[in-house]
């Protein structure tokens, strides 16, 4: 008789652990397990009823973790990390596979709120060249737990097709060595990726290619270290390729309007971000990067009204009322660029570039000492952010403290060189102190730092002090 111990689930990500994933779960079928798989993805309607049922009627929550595996985690929506949570709230026994050297540590910034947890859990290192021994420790040591929480009976409703994914479980053919290869080749190359040895992950990469040329995911992967790399037009390629293979990867849509962006070629950047968003309505990210690219693209209302669906969408995205503020200001809607910094600090407490901004904006309408107080804490929370030191300088020059300015003006230099508004905070602030030599020299600097022709004022600027560094000689 089988007994609740002995019941599995297992989490993983299709790419770049399937075949792994089929591996454990034959491998504990043949040792007496019930293991839920879900192998070849679940109908939409029926997706959350069946998986979610499966995690609470299940003892054992195995999770495959490989490099690149947590790597979305942070999108809206993402099953693998809503798998993890669920397991995690309900108490089971769960046992984190490290495949291939994988470490916490390189995806850290992936693990935020609950799904932190997931680290002080007992994990399981496991290799391709030793998956027997590995399995053998994994039944041996891990599965041994009777702790489980509460588990909780399949719905009747949904007995039939867990019926029907278990025994296609059962039937799936085992993955062939080359299959497996390519599979561990591909997690080594994700692996390179993310310690920064971009030219070994391409040189994997390449390799899994001459032997298989349809895997979406190898160009994608390609596409994302040709863009770290500022290799945009070989990006552009990789995740065309992409797109060939899988036209409904939102991703590939959007990384490739991410690239455009950076080339400022908002026409292909709003077209890309657009089909992003017809594949997932909710793609938060999508809009938010779309409606920068229409404001660059001077069309004002179309980007504020991708914010204003965002905020429809997650009514709790500090990010967009950021970004929706910032642009507010620029458009000189001070009142609406207010209320929307407030809602991102209210919900982001320690959000700096929102305290940055909402700086700025006090400054624009002469509330300079608001504006030092939120400069501040700025920095306070990002010690290395320039331009709030730069910004803070302006501020405190207009209150006529010219030593506070000079140290923030320097102080910007040192983290940003050759910024023209601190060659130009600083010639201003000498001026006022009547230190003309030190003012001339920041003028100069400042104008040298321009990359577009000087300006009628600025020449006269130069002219005036000029005259009086002459005076200033005489005396």
């Amino acid at each position: 008789m089988l007994t609740s111990n002995k019941t599995v689930f297992i989490s993983y990500r299709r790419e770049p652990s399937k075949f792994l994933a089929i591996i454990v779960c034959k491998e504990l079928q043949k040792r007496g397990y019930d293991v839920f798989l879900d192998i070849d993805s679940i109908g939409g309607g029926e997706f959350e009823k069946i998986i979610l049922s499966q995690i609470a009627a299940r003892s054992h929550f195995i999770v495959l973790l490989a490099h690149g595996s947590l790597d979305r985690c942070n999108e809206a929506g993402d099953w693998f990390r809503r798998e993890i949570e669920y397991a995690l709230q309900l108490g089971r026994t769960i046992i984190p596979i490290l495949v291939d050297n994988f470490t916490f540590e390189i995806s850290d910034k992936y693990l935020t709120g609950k799904l932190r947890e997931i680290k002080n859990h007992n994990a399981l290192p496991l290799y391709y060249q030793y998956i027997d021994a590995g399995l053998k420790r994994l039944c041996n040591q891990y599965l041994v737990n009777d702790r489980n929480g509460i588990l909780i009976d399949t719905p009747e409703e949904v007995k039939g097709k867990i019926r029907e994914i278990v025994e296609d479980s059962i039937l799936e053919s085992m993955p062939t060595t080359e299959e497996l290869k390519l599979e561990e080749l591909l997690i080594k190359a994700m692996g390179k990726q993310g310690r920064g040895d971009f030219d070994g992950a391409i040189a994997d990469y390449e390799k899994i290619l001459d032997e298989n040329s349809d895997l979406y995911l190898v160009f994608y992967n390609l596409g994302v270290v040709y863009d770290l790399k500022g290799q945009y037009d070989e990006a552009i390629e990789a995740y065309s390729k992409v797109i060939d293979i899988y036209p409904r990867f939102a991703e590939a849509f959007y990384n490739r309007g991410v690239v455009y962006d950076k080339l400022q070629d908002w026409d292909n950047t709003i077209a890309d971000f657009t089909r992003a968003i017809e594949i997932n309505p909710r793609y938060e990210g999508a809009y938010n990067n779309r409606g920068i690219a229409h404001f660059h693209n001077d069309d004002a209302i179309k980007a504020l009204l991708d914010f204003d669906r965002i905020t429809t969408i997650n009514p709790q995205n500090a990010a967009t009322f950021n970004n929706r503020g910032a642009m507010q200001l620029e458009l000189g809607y001070t009142e609406e660029a207010f209320s929307d910094l407030n809602n991102a600090i209210q919900i982001k407490p320690n959000y700096d570039e929102a305290y940055y901004n909402r700086g700025r904006a006090y400054l624009m309408v002469g509330q300079l000492d608001k504006a030092v107080d939120d400069f501040n804490k700025c920095i306070e929370i990002n010690p290395e952010y320039a331009k709030a030191y730069l910004n803070r300088g302006i501020a405190l020059g207009i209150l006529g403290k010219y030593e506070e300015a000079i140290l923030d003006f320097e102080m910007g230099l040192k983290l940003a060189p050759n910024r023209f508004e601190a060659y130009q905070g600083l010639a201003n602030c000498y001026q006022y102190q009547g230190r003309y030599i030190e003012a001339l020299n920041s003028l100069e600097k400042y104008l040298g730092s321009l990359n577009r022709p000087i300006s009628i004022v600025e020449k006269q600027q130069l002219k005036d002090l000029k005259e009086k560094f002459k005076i200033f000689q005489s005396r």
